[in-house]
């Protein structure tokens, strides 16, 4: 697995890096949980948590699939990488709970296994349209503007 504060060192400037580690040095914001424990789960689980806790209702995950496709980082996983064979079920169990709380209703994926868990993202939600609509309503809503 990569350094991530060399990961991080590479992202373009403006871009706000977060870190569940409060010791982390490179990232802009730091976060920890109090309470029990701390951040569980993988990044992107870390990324829904702070979308979350900054009041977005549309969150899409891209780039963490959960399956041995790839990633944020290496779009193709060398069959040499530890991650090759990694078995995700421990983390997409993670992903199904959230997929069945009222929570998941916020969070959609790019690709992969979370795709499949918590579906893709359509225009519709992105933009807060009701997905029930009928196409004309659909139309009339998509064509306004904010």
């Amino acid at each position: 697995m990569p350094d991530m504060q060399r990961v991080a060192k590479g992202i373009s400037e403006g871009v706000m890096k977060h870190a569940w580690n409060p010791g982390c040095v490179g990232f802009d914001v730091r976060w920890i949980k109090n309470g029990r424990g701390g951040w569980n789960g993988t990044s992107a689980n870390l990324g829904f948590k702070i979308g979350l806790a900054l009041d977005y209702t549309r969150i899409v995950l891209a780039g963490c699939p959960m399956d041995n496709s790839g990633n944020w980082y290496k779009p193709l996983i060398p069959e040499n990488d530890i991650k090759a064979n990694k078995d995700h079920r421990s983390h997409l169990w993670k992903w199904m709970e959230i997929a069945c709380r009222p929570v998941g209703r916020f969070v959609r994926s790019m690709s992969g296994n979370t795709a499949n868990l918590l579906g893709t993202p359509t225009r519709e939600w992105l933009r807060h349209i009701p997905e029930s609509l009928n196409n004309e309503e659909k139309e009339k809503n998509l064509c306004q503007t904010n």
